[in-house]
């Protein structure tokens, strides 16, 4: 019963968000992709060495024109869809995306992740957007718990995940497919409950009074 409310719960938010994700902190913006993304969107996402830890990429303007179309037809927790989301500075330049999704076998358990264009590295914004969307799905949606899957082998994603609050649950050995090293790779699986995002808010509360 608590699945079906929480499913009917995400449904209806997902169908009343249309298309307009805009969660702001002091630095950047998280917003729905749009037209003005292509260009960036593919230079930073055909970049081979950027994203050798991930398999997702776009290989022509065509195809990034074709996904930004589609993912403006898609909304936070509708089901079994991965939302991407630009990340931009407050001038709206896109320095990247993130993106979830309510997973299909558990939809209170949303899996994230991030990427940032090469030139915007080291400065904390992936940091700061995986904050702002945690806090943001928590607080809007049913949501219990974050996870996101890591090659063992990307070690500035373990540590970023490690800021954001996350903690390591599970070393899955051998566990994907690497197609570009021909190879099966270890994963780690790190998992963020709402409940902690609940009580750091409280700190920072009783924090700043």
């Amino acid at each position: 019963l608590h699945i079906v409310l929480a499913y009917l719960l995400i449904c209806n938010f997902a169908s009343n968000s249309l298309l307009m994700t805009i969660i702001e902190s002091e630095r950047i913006i998280l917003r729905d992709l749009v037209d003005q993304d292509i260009e960036i969107f593919y230079n930073y996402r055909s970049d081979d060495d950027l994203l050798k830890y991930q398999d997702f990429s776009v290989r022509s303007l065509e195809e990034t024109q074709t996904f930004i179309q589609e993912q403006k037809t898609i909304s936070i927790g509708q089901s079994n869809q991965w939302k991407q989301i630009g990340i931009a500075l407050k001038d709206n330049q896109l320095i990247g995306d993130c993106a979830i999704q309510f997973t299909p076998e558990e939809i209170r358990i949303a899996e994230i992740g991030c990427t940032i264009s090469r030139e915007f590295h080291s400065k904390g914004y992936a940091t700061e957007a995986l904050r702002l969307l945690t806090k943001h799905t928590f607080k809007n949606y049913p949501i219990h718990k974050f996870k996101a899957l890591v090659d063992i082998r990307n070690l500035p994603s373990q540590k970023m995940l490690l800021k954001v609050g996350f903690e390591k649950e599970a070393h899955f050995k051998k566990h994907y497919w690497d197609e570009k090293d021909k190879d099966w790779v270890d994963e780690l699986q790190y998992g963020l409950l709402g409940q902690k995002i609940m009580d750091y808010e409280l700190w920072i509360m009783n924090y700043e009074l």
